[in-house]
């Protein structure tokens, strides 16, 4: 169905996409040849996901970004590209992956190198909070991040 209606994105949850990963693997299938982009969210990647959806026919042509937001606000705040043109070479972690650099609505701020502080910024995407700027504040503990420097550096 989804190369005859030439789909080019999809957006997944992250549990859905590794399934459907496994099934196309399984049945020796491929992904459409007019996949562009998967968008995957909703919980961690880990890094033995990644190396099922590069075995699969077709991977290596498809963006695969890694996002992360506040679920109660339904902000992405983080992105970070795992696969694909233009992928960057991911750190070694041996569990969850990345969950990439806050995008330009987001400030981030590590508090004792474990808490996550976000802070979405105003903008035409969202308005100006009563009292203040931006959004709520968002707190992770989990997920690991690229440092602030990026990738490499």
């Amino acid at each position: 169905m989804a190369e005859a209606q030439q789909l080019s994105v999809a957006v997944l949850p992250t549990g859905f996409w590794d399934s459907l990963t496994g099934d196309l693997l399984h049945h020796g299938a491929r992904l459409p040849a007019s996949l562009r982009t998967v968008v995957v969210g909703g919980e961690a990647v880990r890094a033995d996901m990644l190396e099922r959806w590069r075995r699969l026919g077709g991977a290596e042509d498809v963006r695969l970004l890694n996002t992360y937001g506040s679920t109660e606000t339904a902000l992405v705040t983080h992105a970070m590209q795992l696969a694909g043109p233009g992928a960057p070479t991911l750190p070694e972690t041996g569990g969850d992956l990345p969950i990439g650099l806050p995008l330009p609505h987001v400030g981030q701020r590590i508090d004792d190198g474990r808490v996550v502080r976000l802070r979405a910024r105003p903008g035409p995407w969202l308005p100006r909070q009563p009292g203040g700027i931006g959004g709520p504040v968002h707190r992770t503990r989990r997920r690991p991040l690229v440092p602030h420097g990026g990738l490499g550096r």
